[in-house]
């Protein structure tokens, strides 16, 4: 396994769910969680403002890497990001139950919400997500330039 690959990422790319009725819920949710579980401290939380589906993330290791990633990803806004959303009507989504992301729920790190797609074929985000990957990694045929990429699972966004 190669260096880069035992690296954590630094950076992510993400859709973010800032819509009202999205921060709405978020907030009811996390008021009902602190109401019964007083053992939890609000700290706990992110802000609603940062709510986002994380559509895969990078390890980017020098501003060379950065600026690379840079111009794929505003490549992709055109190439493969605009074709998708003007193929179909704009996703709906709906959050319901909770995965965390680790092996041993001892050792939790991250909880987030399952996204069920509504109003469309499912596997919206994850054709999404695939095609991002797809497109940095076809951007160079050596894997050194790119920048590592990892797409999420369906289940996981």
């Amino acid at each position: 396994m190669s260096s880069r690959m035992k690296q954590r990422p630094t950076h992510f790319i993400s859709i973010p769910m800032n819509n009202s009725n999205i921060v709405a819920n978020f907030e009811r949710f996390k008021a009902e969680v602190l109401k019964e579980c007083p053992n939890f401290d609000e700290s706990l939380f992110i802000r609603a403002q940062k709510l986002h589906i994380t559509m895969g993330v990078m390890c980017l290791m020098d501003n060379e890497e950065r600026l690379l990633a840079s111009k794929l990803l505003t490549e992709a806004n055109e190439k493969v990001i605009a074709p998708l959303l003007q193929s179909r009507a704009p996703p709906k989504i709906k959050l319901k139950g909770l995965s965390y992301m680790n092996d041993d729920p001892k050792q939790i790190d991250v909880l987030y919400g399952n996204v069920q797609e509504e109003g469309h074929p499912t596997g919206f985000f994850q054709n999404l997500g695939d095609s991002l990957v797809d497109h940095f990694y076809k951007a160079d045929d050596s894997p050194n330039t790119v920048p590592f990429m990892l797409s999420t699972k369906e289940n996981d966004l």
